[in-house]
């Protein structure tokens, strides 16, 4: 049996000092997908670039992330505030954040550089098509959301309170405030 704190590998051997932990899955995974997505820009480019030219290809992903670091500055704010008034009226985060999130979201794909993401940037920017967005992004905030919850709408019930929130105790003054003399 290995010592205590140290890692076991299979059959409980305690693996050489050379040994690498892997990555969950999930991690591998998304790594796996950015790289895919670097690589469909990296191509994307290279077509749009060998079509039309080098310096107009250029000056199309400038011009697209400054409209993207503008909208991020922009609806970033409004998405905050959006939901700090949620927040302080009790009210579950509804379509007044949900817009200004999409919003968000397409603004730092449109900053990204490639043209992919900016096509899927102004999938979630403009307003006729939105409303898709909209429906997709409800639909996995609404997986993620306890049951009973409504957007838009109070919670159901009171919070409920843990008692390890709470810490009894009282505070003790061992030496009375100096008197102030006039």
């Amino acid at each position: 049996m290995a010592p205590a704190g140290r890692l076991t590998g299979p059959g409980g051997t305690t693996p050489g000092p050379g040994a690498r932990r892997r990555a969950p899955l999930r991690v591998r995974l998304i790594l796996a997908g950015w790289l895919l997505l670097v690589l469909a820009e990296i191509v994307g480019i290279a077509l749009v670039s060998r079509g039309i030219g080098g310096w107009p290809t250029f000056l199309l992903l400038v011009l697209a992330a400054a409209v993207g670091f503008y909208l991020v500055s922009r609806s970033g704010a409004r998405a905050w505030r959006a939901l700090r008034t949620d927040v302080r009226e009790g009210v579950v985060p509804g379509r007044s954040v949900g817009d200004p999130v999409l919003v968000l979201l397409g603004g730092l794909l449109l900053a990204f550089p490639g043209f992919l993401s900016d096509f899927l940037g102004l999938l979630l920017v403009l307003p006729f098509t939105r409303p898709l967005a909209r429906s997709w992004f409800r639909s996995v905030v609404g997986r993620r959301m306890p049951p009973g919850v409504v957007p838009g709408q109070p919670p159901p019930g009171p919070v409920p309170r843990r008692d390890d929130d709470i810490i009894e105790g009282e505070v003790l003054d061992e030496q009375p405030p100096p008197e102030e003399s006039r």
